[in-house]
């Protein structure tokens, strides 16, 4: 009896497995032939991935991939196929790369630069836009270093000034030191200097709407000292988010908290002193891009003037 029962188990899962399998096959074509009468098909890298077998079937002839600077090479190679005929790359290698699970595959193995970084390096010809709508000139002119031909739309001269200010674009340097104590930096008395401002600009003579200013810092701890400041002083609906995690996006007025600070002033030695991703161009050109018309940043500039290479003497003197 109990080899009796064990086999008439196994042949049920083996119609179960069958019956299965078929039901797949059957939505598939189902899927496949909706998406036959379908010009564009949207999915994410890890749909694409998931649906090879569908996307096997519909047989589509060009890939586009948007933010294809944002991507894993092999994330770009899983969409492609037998019946890839063109494959189209848009994005901008100069902002951020795409991010890997392991940081050391990025350090050891450049496991982080997508394909698209990789072919507009090795020379391929590529096509690049060259003329910006979103920033004002003083702003912009923050990125002409990565950007060298990049030109300024006439309609970003009339953007209106910042109310209240007497520029739209400063520095605030300051020597309070960052938080040592946990593994994503934050530093809560830059944090204090952030919310007082962004009190000033909501309350006070320029009257602004929470939703014009976006408040971003380089650190996820940061981000969370800024949101519970920011929450106790009545400014909630202020969005604060990482630099990271606002690529793609823009606002009328961006608060920019660096963090990274050794507490020492202009002038001084900070050879021992770090900044840690601050020097990463992928990332300074996000930071400073974000801003249509007002741009304040919150840091110690000695530091970054001896830290960071991307920083210019000029454009610090000006501002």
């Amino acid at each position: 009896l109990y080899d009796d029962a064990v086999g008439g188990l196994a042949s049920v899962r083996d119609r179960l497995d069958r019956s299965r399998r078929e039901l797949d096959r059957l939505d598939r074509d189902v899927d496949a032939e909706a998406l036959r009468g379908a010009r564009v098909i949207g999915l994410t890298t890890t749909a694409v991935a998931k649906r090879r077998e569908l996307l096997a079937v519909v047989e589509p002839e060009v890939v586009v991939v948007e933010e294809a600077a944002e991507v894993l090479e092999a994330h770009v190679l899983a969409a492609l196929g037998r019946h890839t005929r063109q494959l189209v790359l848009i994005g901008d290698h100069e902002q951020l790369r795409p991010g890997t699970a392991v940081f050391r595959l990025a350090t050891r193995y450049n496991l982080d630069v997508s394909l698209f970084e990789r072919l507009v390096k090795n020379g391929v010809q590529s096509t690049m836009l060259e003329t910006q709508r979103r920033m004002k000139p003083k702003i912009s002119r923050f990125v002409k270093e990565i950007y060298p031909n990049l030109r300024d739309h006439p309609s970003t001269r009339e953007r209106p000034a910042i109310r209240g200010l007497q520029k739209d674009v400063f520095f605030l340097s300051h020597q309070n030191a960052e938080d040592q104590g946990s593994a994503s930096k934050q530093n809560p008395a830059e944090a204090k200097l952030v919310t007082a401002f962004c009190r000033y600009l909501v309350r006070g003579p320029p009257r602004y709407g929470q939703d014009k200013i976006t408040v971003l810092a380089t650190y996820v701890a940061q981000v969370g000292s800024l949101r519970r400041k920011l929450q106790s002083d009545g400014l909630g609906d202020v969005r604060v988010a990482s630099v990271d995690n606002f690529q793609g996006e823009e606002n009328d007025i961006i608060l920019l908290s660096l963090v990274r600070n050794d507490g020492r002033p202009d002038g001084a030695n900070h050879k021992k002193a770090t900044i840690g991703f601050l020097a990463t161009s992928n990332r300074v050109c996000v930071a400073l891009t974000r801003a249509r018309n007002g741009l304040f940043i919150f840091g110690n500039a000695g530091l970054l003037s001896a830290r960071c290479l991307l920083y210019t003497s000029d454009a610090a003197d000006d501002t």
